[in-house]
């Protein structure tokens, strides 16, 4: 586990576009241009498509202030990304105006669509972004095995670290 941690660590901290998978890329070339016209957008996808690590690379590469959930604390800031946000059109509205005090733009992460008018990017997997994140994960310090069959949660979940 300790492995684990020290691997996510890792590649938490080299956060950049050139660790993107294909799809994750796409995702944030779009929020990147967007950005420059629209102030609420909204990247959703299911658990462990990679929503967080493309909040991340937004944060290093554009500069934005990344938080990890609703609840932590706004700062100034041109980008702000929120992670975990809910996905109901009341509460992303509330979430979106708070915001929206301290940046030009904000970007929600969530699991489900925002139900609401605003731009909206899907962010899912495709086999080429599990070979690419495989490759990755390799190139901190694998060895990992790729897990062949696609099961539900968190995209780390579909490598194993093999100890020996």
């Amino acid at each position: 586990m300790v492995d684990w941690i020290r691997l996510h660590n890792k590649v938490k901290e080299s956060a950049t576009f050139q660790l993107l998978s294909p799809s994750q890329r796409a995702a944030f070339s779009t929020l990147r241009d967007a950005t420059r016209y629209a102030n609420r957008l909204n990247l959703y996808g299911e658990s462990g498509a990679g929503k967080t690590f493309v909040g991340w690379v937004l944060a290093r590469e554009l500069g934005a202030l990344y938080l990890p959930s609703p609840s932590d604390q706004m700062q100034k800031a041109e980008i702000i990304v929120v992670d975990d946000a809910p996905s109901t059109r009341t509460q992303s509205r509330i979430l979106y105006d708070d915001a929206l005090e301290y940046a030009n733009s904000v970007v929600l992460l969530s699991r489900e669509p925002i139900d609401d008018h605003i731009l909206q990017v899907q962010l899912s997997l495709t086999a080429e972004d599990l070979a690419f994140v495989a490759e990755t994960l390799r190139g901190f310090g694998g060895p990992l095995r790729a897990v062949t069959e696609l099961e539900p949660g968190l995209l780390w979940n579909y490598f194993r670290i093999e100890v020996g």
